[in-house]
């Protein structure tokens, strides 16, 4: 049986990620559902993703992989590769042990020629992990 927090996958969308002191991560300019730009086309410097993968330590994933989809079609525009368990951390929260994959993402330079949608998705192996997606629109 699952514990209380089974699977899920954690998204941070930003205009950077900042590694400081202590193992601890900055996210700068990190955005909401929304990403909103004056017009197309529009090349932004840098778009980072943070992507947290959770799951319970007695039931690992049977293979994991990040991948970046953009549009309706979902086109894969970026991803991680398989990514090696054991995972990075494991650390209890309410006495459930937890496997925790964290990795990040970058699109630099990111060339925008009109309204799209982003969406990060985790292959396990199993049932994939959705994580909430970024639209990205002009103020009109």
């Amino acid at each position: 049986m699952m514990s209380k927090f089974g699977r899920r996958i954690e998204v941070i969308y930003c205009d950077d990620i900042r590694q400081e002191l202590g193992s601890k991560f900055s996210y700068m300019g990190v955005y909401g559902s929304d990403l909103v730009l004056p017009s197309f086309p529009v090349t932004l410097p840098k778009l980072c993703i943070a992507v947290k993968v959770v799951t319970d330590i007695d039931h690992p994933f049977d293979e994991l992989e990040v991948v970046v989809l953009q549009g309706d079609e979902q086109e894969v525009i970026l991803g991680t590769g398989q990514i090696p368990m054991p995972a990075q951390d494991v650390f209890s929260e309410d006495g459930s042990k937890v496997i925790v994959v964290q990795t990040f993402l970058m699109l630099s330079p990111f060339q925008l020629d009109r309204e799209t949608t982003l969406r990060v998705k985790a292959k396990t192996g199993s049932k994939d992990l959705n994580g909430l997606a970024l639209r990205i629109k002009t103020i009109a």
